[in-house]
């Protein structure tokens, strides 16, 4: 798929580049074992994707010029939906297109409500910091009290798992 749609959508929904490789790669595949079973795909004010069955005919071979016969065959098909259609068609009346070149950067259009936020962002608050005690227990420390651990007390947070303190660069000592 093109580069510039994952960037395009990167920038637009704020997930990254696995996650929405991800997502289209299960659409395409949606759409394929869709088709393969007979069924159509409609996406609401973009279009379909179809088949078409293409009946058995009489070709001629075109190296040697006899006539033969092409089996039927079914073969996907899009067509864009009206609205959709539409919208292309007026933009080009309002304003026609420069040049043939590639687009590079496509600026995401504002949506009228924000995507959700990535949770990359969401997961950049402290961490939750627990330490163990020799007597086996466990208790939860703030990060006032990071300054009295000892070097060889084991803590655990979700982003570190268990580790000795001194292994820990958010402990200085």
């Amino acid at each position: 798929m093109s580069q510039s749609l994952f960037e395009y959508l990167e920038q637009s929904t704020g997930y990254t580049q696995p996650v929405v490789s991800s997502i289209l790669n299960g659409f395409s595949n949606f759409v394929e074992l869709s088709l393969r079973q007979g069924s159509e795909v409609r996406l609401e004010n973009f279009g379909s994707f179809a088949y078409k069955d293409i009946p058995e005919r009489q070709a001629r071979n075109p190296r040697t010029g006899e006539p033969i016969i092409v089996p039927p065959k079914r073969k996907p098909t899009f067509k864009f939906s009206k609205n959709f259609a539409q919208k292309i068609v007026n933009s080009f009346e309002e304003s026609p297109p420069q040049n043939d070149e590639p687009v590079t950067s496509l600026e995401p259009q504002s949506p009228a409500t924000p995507p959700p936020i990535p949770a990359n962002l969401i997961a950049q608050s402290k961490p939750t910091w627990f330490m163990g005690k020799p007597d086996g227990t466990i208790n939860q420390i703030s990060e006032s009290e990071m300054t009295a651990v000892s070097p060889d007390t084991p803590i655990w947070s979700e982003k570190t798992g268990w580790k000795l303190a001194r292994d820990i660069p958010e402990f200085k000592f």
